[in-house]
């Protein structure tokens, strides 16, 4: 599964570096409701503990939450057009 990275600031203003993944979403059918489009956060980078930073359950919650509703900008960064 491809993984994606995206910024975020701690409430504490630290910025962070979130790698994810994203299922392949699916659309609705007559017999099939859609599915997938589910944010799984893998790791994040932070300050002196790098990759080996923890976060939050709010954190997770809160950052999953976002990028799922905003894949398609986050996609776009990767993409190297950060117009869209």
């Amino acid at each position: 599964m491809k993984t994606f990275f995206h910024e975020f600031y701690r409430e504490n203003e630290q910025k962070v570096l979130v790698e994810f993944t994203k299922t392949p979403e699916v659309p609705a059918t007559y017999w099939h409701p859609a599915e997938g489009g589910e944010v799984e956060i893998v790791k994040v980078c932070a300050g002196e503990d790098g990759w080996n930073a923890k976060w939050t359950d709010a954190e997770d919650e809160e950052w999953s939450g976002w990028l799922a509703e905003n894949f398609d900008v986050v996609e776009a960064h990767e993409l190297g057009n950060p117009d869209l």
